[in-house]
């Protein structure tokens, strides 16, 4: 036993023992060295479960970001206590951003373009109070162009209700502002009263001629019930 015992603690790198070491030392010697290579087999085990997560979670971060590309869609997260901010590329072209940029602040990546930048950043601060959100505004690119933005995603609060993380996702919606726009053009050159309403019956709109004939202002038929 006295052999083996040493034979294992020079494989482990311990200490080799006398050749007269007790049996019941030897044995606790040989106990503890059995118990010392599961702990070390354990530990790489988990160390190769590790990598192979982090691996994993790496691919899966580069697919949702080559689809959101392929999409066109902005992803951006904002750490409000640090004010860190990170988004991907599409994201930073979304914004009107010239040149590479991957971080930088809310306030900059955010409203940095947007027309009425301060009034926008509070009006987005007051609708991330709300676990979800859906904020629209529009920005002005670096060269020029108007484009309408739409932000959208979900917010971690801590107990008193502050945001401490917000995620989201930024479409452009310039198309669908600029066909609702000659949609609500049309509607409002009709000859004829049109009335637009809910599934509780409430006027969500209402025309021109929709106002005259009911004798209301022009808008003032909406929320009418």
């Amino acid at each position: 036993l006295t052999m083996i015992a040493s034979t294992v603690t020079i494989v482990l790198g311990l200490p080799r023992l006398p050749l007269g070491t007790s049996p019941s030392s030897v044995i606790m010697v040989v106990l503890l060295s059995v118990l010392l290579v599961r702990e070390l087999q354990r530990g790489r085990r988990m160390d190769s479960l590790l990598r192979e997560s982090e691996l994993s979670h790496l691919r899966t971060r580069r697919e949702l970001e080559l689809a959101a590309n392929a999409a066109h869609l902005g992803l951006w997260q904002w750490d409000v206590a640090t004010d860190a901010f990170a988004q991907n590329e599409t994201n930073h072209v979304l914004l009107g951003h010239a040149g590479a940029g991957a971080g930088g602040t809310a306030t900059g990546g955010l409203f940095g373009n947007a027309e009425f930048g301060k009034e926008e950043e509070r009006a987005f601060r007051d609708a991330i109070r709300q676990q979800a959100y859906e904020f629209e505004y529009r920005i002005r690119r670096s060269d020029g162009e108007r484009r309408w933005i739409l932000l959208r995603g979900s917010v971690e609060h801590d107990p008193l209700g502050n945001p401490l993380l917000v995620r989201g996702v930024t479409l452009d919606v310039t198309r669908r502002k600029e066909q609702a726009d000659v949609l609500r053009t049309l509607l409002e050159a009709a000859p004829s009263g049109l009335l637009v309403l809910d599934e509780a019956g409430t006027v969500r709109y209402a025309n021109v001629e929709a106002a005259r004939t009911f004798g209301y202002q022009q808008g003032g038929l909406a929320g009418v019930h």
